[in-house]
């Protein structure tokens, strides 16, 4: 399993145990994939609007660190956009991504804490200056904020925005069910999510969620309205909000092999969990 000493915020790291590697050629030998990214090519070329990220030197294999600065709101975020042309179909895509929590992570256990994970987004346009999300899921850790719903600090939370043409913050908070398999995550280990969003016809309420941690289906939610255009979620941002009240100490997260894809993902593509990382001075 992957650990890492301190060393710059939010890093590429390199790794001195063979990695899955299951990026490589991905384009022909998975084709319902839209897009992978295991960082073994040394860059950030894939992302874009990266906040704090650099890339260590030396060989191996390599990994994205979140660094949780003492006092700070957060580890900071990147984007990978135009992950596919706007639809209407209610077809479905999912996102699957390892991540690492250093032994001793401190968990938000703010009252109205709101620690991010990823932010799944329907920009629209999906380039230029003008854009913005007409709906999207924050993947999210909460606090005590949805205690009275029975979610659990470091339980994965899932909530939707449907955007009313306002600002970027006016719109409905559609809001989420307690998963139906409760699993919080752990320290010290790797974990595998992938989820499942099933485009609802615009305007219906047909849409369907569904959410695995390490293959093992934790939420199933359907009849949901995710949106009300003819625009797929088409964005992904990798986010390391912290939130209120604040980072209680300087510690790290980790997250690799990140993938989109029109079919089921699963945890086996891999060839294992990302292994054992050294950084390399």
């Amino acid at each position: 399993m992957k650990h890492l000493p301190l060393l710059l915020p939010f890093l590429i790291l390199t790794c001195q145990a063979a990695a899955a590697d299951e990026c490589s050629n991905w384009q022909s030998e998975h084709p319902a994939w839209l897009f992978c990214d295991d960082f073994e090519s040394g860059s950030l070329s894939n992302w874009e609007d990266v906040n704090g990220i650099t890339v260590s030197s030396g060989s191996g294999t390599y990994g994205a660190q979140l660094f949780y600065q003492n006092g700070s709101d957060g580890a900071g975020w990147m984007w990978k956009k135009a992950l596919r042309p706007d639809n209407s179909n209610n077809d479905a895509q999912y996102v699957r991504w390892w991540q690492r929590w250093e032994p001793g992570f401190e968990w938000n256990n703010g009252s109205s804490g709101d620690q991010k994970l990823f932010m799944l987004q329907a920009l629209e346009p999906q380039s230029g200056w003008g854009q913005t999300a007409s709906w999207k899921i924050y993947v999210h850790l909460v606090g005590n904020e949805h205690g009275s719903q029975g979610v659990q600090i470091n339980e994965l939370y899932l909530d939707r925005f449907i955007w009313s043409g306002g600002s970027q913050w006016d719109g409905q908070w559609m809001g989420m069910q307690q998963n139906q398999n409760v699993y919080r995550y752990q320290t010290g280990k790797w974990e595998c999510t992938e989820i499942e969003v099933v485009h609802n016809t615009p305007g219906s309420s047909n849409g369907r969620m569904r959410v695995w941690l390490n293959d093992t289906l934790a939420m199933n939610r359907s009849n949901i309205k995710l949106r009300d255009e003819g625009v797929s979620w088409n964005a992904l941002q990798l986010n390391g909000w912290y939130g209120s009240p604040g980072v209680p100490k300087n510690q790290y997260s980790w997250i690799d092999q990140v993938v989109v894809s029109k079919e089921r993902i699963g945890c086996s593509h891999a060839q294992s969990a990302p292994k054992n990382v050294q950084v390399q001075p």
